[in-house]
Parts: structure tokens; sequence; C-alpha cells
């Protein structure tokens, strides 16, 4: 294949593969996408503090995702030592709160945020606390955990033997992208 020069082509080409990967291994889960995401933002914190590198999950979620790794959301910067599936709170998080992360990470309005919500708790996969808030059920978290270790192995595979430096000017340029695209749709 010929190499494609940094832009959209690249970018685009580059985030399909690697949401084809991410779909290959949601295949039997019941889960789309947007389900995954808005999972994974239920489960555990986003943010620098949660991109795992190399093994940042296939799929990011937003400006932070990490990831929308790929996607919404995926981050390719490296904070440190963290497990390869991440870290995995305990905590419930309020539904304005985790709504306004969801639509962030899917370029989304707060009702779709809201239907993916109830649709993970039709699926046992969250619960809505007495505290107004969404938290994993067991379930939930096991689905979490073997899809991240799964998307962990294959990221270590894509990108883990590339340079620390290589990784961290790839994190710079795409996040500005993202930032610049993400001021460009709230222009409009």
């Amino acid at each position: 294949m010929p190499e494609i020069p940094f832009g959209a082509q690249l970018i685009g080409r580059t985030e399909k593969a690697l949401n084809a990967l991410l779909e290959r291994e949601l295949s039997g889960t019941g889960l789309t996408e947007p389900q995954w995401v808005a999972l994974t933002l239920t489960v555990g914190p986003v943010g620098p503090a949660s991109s795992v590198s190399p093994a940042s999950p296939v799929s990011s979620v937003g400006p932070a995702s990490p990831v929308s790794s790929v996607g919404p959301a995926s981050s390719v910067g490296s904070v440190g030592p963290v497990s390869p599936v991440g870290p995995v709170g305990p905590g419930a998080v309020p539904v304005g709160r985790l709504a306004a992360r969801i639509s962030e990470a899917l370029r989304t309005d707060g009702a779709t945020a809201g239907r993916l919500l109830s649709e993970l708790a039709a699926k046992g996969l969250l619960r809505e606390t007495a505290a107004h808030a969404f938290e994993p059920t067991e379930s939930g978290r096991s689905l979490w955990l073997r899809v991240r270790s799964a998307t962990a192995t294959l990221t270590a595979d894509l990108w883990g033997d590339l340079r620390a430096e290589d990784r961290d000017a790839a994190a710079r340029v795409l996040n500005v992208v993202l930032t610049r695209a993400g001021a460009a749709l709230s222009a409009r």
C-alpha cells in the first residue's frame, strides 16, 4: 500500500481500520461502538490520566478519548506505567456529567447519550443509583475488561514498538487537530 501523506484521508482511513478492529472485538457482545464508548466512559476515568500507552483501547472516547482511540476517542499519549486494561473505577458517575462526556466523545446530543445509557441499563451492563448516577454492574465491568484486554493486545501490536517520541508527536498533532475540529463544530 502506498504511503498516504498526513491529512484527512490518512486520519480517516486509520480511524476506519481501528474501528473495524474494535467492531471485530465487539462482535458477539451485543454492543455497538457508541454503546462501547458509553460503557467505557462509565467504567473508567477519561482524559490524559486514563490514556494507556502503548496499550490504549482501540477506541478512545473523545477529547479524551483518550479514545475516542479510534473513532470517538483514542489516545496515543503516554502517561507512564498503567495496567494494560487501564483503571476500573468503582464509583458511580452522575447522569448529567456522564451524558455530557458521552455527548462530547461521540459528538452527539444529550438525548442520544441518554438513550445509550438506557440501552446499556436494559442490557444489564449499567444500573442507575438512587443518587441519579450510573455505575457498571459486574456483568458490565466484566465485559468491559474482556474487550479492553483484547484491544490492549491489538494496540500493543499496532504501535507498541513505536518510539515514545513518535507516539508523543502523533498525540500532540492529533490533539491539535481534534481541538480545532471541535472548535469548528462549535462555531456552526
